[in-house]
């Protein structure tokens, strides 16, 4: 029988109830558990990010993002490493579309939107740039990464839409039973159908982190 490892902070704090055996795949299972700041995967141990956390450190500033004119309204912060801080700050940026910190520079004689984590990377045309973290105002050089629209893809929470509370898993009505599926290279895969949806999403995990690699998000 395969086992993940789990270290014994985390075992300390798991009651059997919350253990799960798939005879099927020969795997211990392990429901939700909060590490300090990290979330470990309810199947696997892949470590996945915490909503609204924050990887602070001493060699990170703000950029404050609106707010530059008396009286005006800072929508928000942008955090940057230290050695980008005065470059970044002489110049207004502004919240992009709720997600992203930008700025308008006129380019060849055209109003232009430009991104902040795009201008640190020097992210090529045709190219994107993702954050690892999920936070796109975390531009700290660690945070980022450049990538191809697929991979910026792979790496995205489950949907509002969601009911099952997992990513990769919805109900399928006609066969009454949890179905799971993944996204590869734009199509949709099914990955089969469970009785619980727990199985259905260690199937999802399995197939995300061996067809998404470095880029699978299990949130």
């Amino acid at each position: 029988m395969y086992v993940y490892t789990l270290c014994s902070f985390l075992l300390k704090k798991l009651y059997p109830s919350e253990l799960y055996y798939v005879p099927k795949t020969g795997r211990l299972l392990i429901h939700y558990a909060i590490i300090e700041s990290y979330q470990l995967c309810a199947f696997c141990s892949y470590p996945t990010r915490k909503a609204g956390y924050e990887q602070r450190d001493k060699y990170m500033k703000k950029i404050k993002l609106g707010g530059h004119k008396k009286g005006s309204v800072i929508r928000g912060y942008a955090l940057v490493d230290n050695r980008y801080y005065e470059e970044l700050n002489k110049v207004n940026w502004h919240l992009q579309n709720g997600r992203y910190a930008g700025r308008i520079e006129k380019i060849d004689g055209k109003q232009k939107v430009v991104l902040m984590h795009a201008f640190l990377l020097k992210t090529p045309k045709g190219m994107q740039t993702d954050h690892i973290d999920g936070n796109g105002l975390n531009n700290q050089q660690k945070n980022l990464r450049i990538c191809t629209a697929s991979q910026n893809q792979m790496n995205t929470g489950k949907r509002k839409t969601n009911t099952s509370g997992f990513k990769g898993v919805s109900w399928d009505k006609r066969n009454k039973k949890w179905r799971a599926n993944i996204k590869i290279n734009g199509k949709k895969i099914h990955l089969g159908c469970f009785d619980d949806k727990l199985f259905a999403y260690a199937a999802y995990c399995e197939a995300c982190i061996k067809y998404h690699g470095e880029f699978a998000n299990l949130d």
